[in-house]
């Protein structure tokens, strides 16, 4: 391979999801060996490089001299998989945002887990003026007191566009000095606020912390801290995503707060009361029309007759995620909610069940309301569906009793020729005739052999689960071309029965026609079990 310039973007996609997934700096050093000195910078740019596994005690090959890599990252992550001392944690963020980036980051994500230093602030805003997105895990007392600071270079928040407020915010002072932030941010696009605003336990208003008080709840404060004398300046955001928020807030500080007719894109993730948010969208939408493109969200049952009516005040959706409760009714369920998004909508995922409709009294089924989509539509071309517990069996084709409505779905789904990829969200469940499982005392090399072994042989009965699937299509298409055919994608875990240990870490599995000859059958991409020397000869 001579340049990565050449790579499809779902190959590319695949190589760098793989290195964020498995946080290793080595495999990126050798996969980009593999690459045309030309195209290493491209390689490194698309990634975000995760920091969680250096340590400052001894050296590391990444920052090595003769490693071209890290002048090209613009996109710094560390997100702590476990407990880290804060002093090397701080030593070895400070030692990558000197390194890295030859003409500074644009992407910064600290932990909130560990608390930041002082001196570690000022290096960042007195030695990267060109940040566009930003979360810092700072306390409110560190944050508030530079903000204030006559040293505090006015221009900094000048170039951030996207912020993420974190999760440890405690007290009243944190929310002061975030709100105090917000407020400096004229060109800020994309906000996200993960604060829980309640408990885990109760979905109510009650503040994760005591002090908090009832009244100065996360959302709400941080909104109302964007004040500028009387009057409020309201945020022209193309991208809101609200984590675990209460939002029963008057419609007044809402719309005062954000200019919503102006989002492009809106993420609802396990909020209290989605409903209020939804009507309160659809009249604003209404008398002030609306750009909304990208609607993800969790909803569930009394949020479904505020989703339609919000569906139904306006046009223009592109890309749609819901994710329903299991208590949903599945008769709430109708894609013709969808008619007026007809024309534009390419993406489509709704990981849903039908609890009412059951075979022997125990299995839900998939929704059956996919028929809508074997017509129209013109550019739809992903469509995702949960799935349900399929058993892959040692030999023979996949057999179990909710499949036959699940091909139903997936039948009224592939009859529109223009559907080019297909994800399917759910478990699949491996059989473990045929398996071997290591000794107790055996060596772990040798355990890893018979993972490796296991996981062939998973990735054998898939292959033919995916095999009958692409015969269907085929059937349904009347044509046997791979060509034609869409790609499919398997997301998520893999379990075996009998209560094995034997897990499997495969995440994403993605089978995708050939181009070469229809005898060969589709090319199997793998996510993170894929060797990197496999990977960089594809």
């Amino acid at each position: 391979m001579s340049s990565i310039s050449t790579l499809p973007p779902e190959l590319l996609l695949n190589i760098t999801d793989f290195i964020h997934r498995s946080s290793d700096l080595k495999n990126l050093c050798r996969v980009s060996k593999k690459f045309h000195t030309t195209a290493v910078s491209r390689l490194y740019e698309c990634t975000k490089l995760d920091l969680d596994n250096l340590s400052s005690a001894g050296p590391n090959g990444f920052f090595t001299a003769g490693n071209p890599g890290p002048k090209h990252v613009k996109k710094l992550s560390f997100i702590p998989s476990g407990p880290r001392d804060p002093i090397d944690a701080v030593k070895v963020i400070k030692m990558a945002i000197l390194l890295c980036a030859k003409d500074g980051l644009r992407s910064l994500k600290l932990p909130n887990k560990i608390k930041l230093d002082d001196d570690l602030f000022v290096m960042i805003y007195t030695n990267q003026q060109k940040l566009q997105s930003v979360e810092l895990g700072l306390p409110g007392e560190i944050l508030g007191t530079h903000l204030q600071s006559s040293t505090f270079p006015g221009t900094w928040p000048s170039t951030i566009k996207s912020l993420c407020i974190p999760d440890f915010i405690e007290s009243s002072q944190d929310l002061e000095a975030y709100g105090s932030l917000l407020a400096r941010l004229h060109n800020l696009q994309e906000l996200e606020i993960h604060t829980q605003s309640f408990t885990s336990d109760e979905l109510d208003s009650t503040p994760l912390r005591e002090s908090v008080d009832e009244e100065s709840l996360v959302l709400k404060t941080l909104l109302a801290s964007n004040e500028q004398g009387n009057k409020m300046r309201a945020m022209q955001l193309k991208r809101l995503v609200l984590n675990r928020q209460d939002l029963r807030y008057p419609r007044r500080i809402l719309t005062s707060s954000i200019k919503f007719s102006m989002l492009v894109t809106l993420d609802l993730q396990q909020c209290n009361s989605t409903s209020t948010l939804l009507d309160i969208l659809a009249t604003d939408f209404r008398e002030h029309g609306s750009k909304l493109q990208a609607l993800k969200a969790t909803f569930d049952t009394q949020d479904c007759t505020a989703l339609t009516s919000f569906l139904r005040s306006f046009c223009g959706l592109r890309a749609l995620k819901l994710y329903y409760g299991s208590d949903v009714n599945g008769s709430n369920f109708d894609l013709n909610w969808l008619a007026t998004h007809e024309p534009t909508l390419k993406q489509l995922q709704v990981c849903a069940w039908d609890p009412s409709a059951t075979i022997n009294g125990s299995v839900p089924l998939p929704l059956r309301s996919y028929a809508p989509l074997s017509k129209g539509f013109p550019k739809l071309s992903c469509v995702a569906t949960a799935m349900p517990l399929i058993r892959l069996p040692d030999v023979g084709a996949p057999e179990d009793d909710s499949l036959q409505a699940y091909f139903a779905a997936f039948d009224a789904i592939v009859t529109n020729r223009q559907r080019k990829l297909i994800y399917f969200i759910g478990n699949l469940l491996m059989e473990t005739g045929g398996l071997v499982q290591p000794l107790p005392l055996q060596s772990p090399e040798v355990k890893q052999l018979y993972d490796e072994l296991n996981m062939r042989r998973y990735a054998e009965r898939l292959d033919r689960f995916a095999d009958q699937l692409f015969a269907r299509i085929a059937g349904i298409r009347g044509t046997t071309s791979r060509e034609a055919a869409p790609s499919l994608i398997f997301i998520g875990r893999v379990t075996c029965e009998h209560g094995s240990d034997l897990t499997s870490p495969i995440e994403v599995i993605s089978y995708v026609p050939s181009t070469q000859s229809s005898a060969l059958g589709p090319i199997r991409l793998a996510g993170t079990r894929v060797s990197i020397r496999d990977l960089a000869s594809i």
